[in-house]
């Protein structure tokens, strides 16, 4: 079978660090490199933002944010293949 992108299947833990959500993911099938991304919760029709975590890790704090501000989270795995599908959304 040819080689596909891995999925992103994951389970999230999303403390709250200085007011500002510091993710962890586990996921089902790494990959060498994750894609986060970021839309708020209150406005859904803000366009959302793409972030990219360090290569071959799991976490993130996320103090681009206004301190107390609810989003939505969406994570992805990439390899050399490309971009694996959405894992579903969290806040």
């Amino acid at each position: 079978a040819p080689p596909v992108p891995p999925s992103a299947r994951a389970r999230f833990t999303v403390p709250i660090l200085d007011g500002r959500p510091s993710l962890t993911w586990d996921v089902s099938e790494p990959g060498p490199k994750y894609r986060l991304y970021r839309r708020t919760k209150d406005k859904p029709e803000t366009p959302e933002t793409k972030l990219n975590p360090p290569r071959n890790t799991t976490s993130y704090l996320d103090d681009a944010i206004p301190v107390g501000a609810t989003y939505i989270y969406q994570v992805s795995a990439v390899n050399a293949v490309g971009e694996g599908p959405r894992s579903a959304e969290f806040m």
